[in-house]
């Protein structure tokens, strides 16, 4: 009787270890899938607002498009327009949308000097240090030359 109570025991000692195991493989299985992976090329909301406020602010005070010192975290802008020495007087930020691929974009109204002084213009908003704001059209521009690389 005391070897069936001792292979008893082992039988649910080896249960024990295999349902354990079984358990911790589901626990790390099930941890790695629900742990959020943030993509570096989205950045959040609240940051991709004020670097587009840093950068558009820093137009409208005369300062060069592409790296905008005073902005934390870093800010790089690619405006074509901003570029080529267009003055912004003013702007005012329409609206925010998540596109498709995750990546912020701002609908802005920018009051330029000179002819054509009023348009609205689509800013995309991406990465986290720095943060990228391109012209719609510099980015669409800028991503077909990534498929030449």
């Amino acid at each position: 009787m005391l070897n069936k109570l001792s292979s008893a025991r082992g039988l649910v000692s080896v249960r024990q270890v295999y349902l354990a195991l079984v358990a911790l493989m589901l626990i790390g299985i099930a941890l790695s899938g629900c742990a959020e992976k943030k993509d570096a090329r989205i950045t959040p909301s609240e940051t991709a607002r004020q670097s587009l406020n840093a950068a558009l602010t820093a137009w409208q005070n005369g300062q060069p498009a592409g790296e905008i010192p005073s902005a934390s975290p870093p800010v790089q802008v690619v405006d074509s327009v901003w570029a080529k020495g267009r003055k912004l007087q003013s702007y005012e930020i329409l609206s925010e949308q998540t596109e498709a691929d995750g990546l912020r974009s701002f609908l802005v109204r920018l009051n330029l000097e000179g002819p054509k002084g009023s348009e609205e213009v689509r800013y995309i908003v991406k990465g986290r240090s720095p943060v990228w704001i391109y012209r719609q059209e510099d980015h669409e521009r800028a991503r077909s030359w990534e498929g030449y690389k």
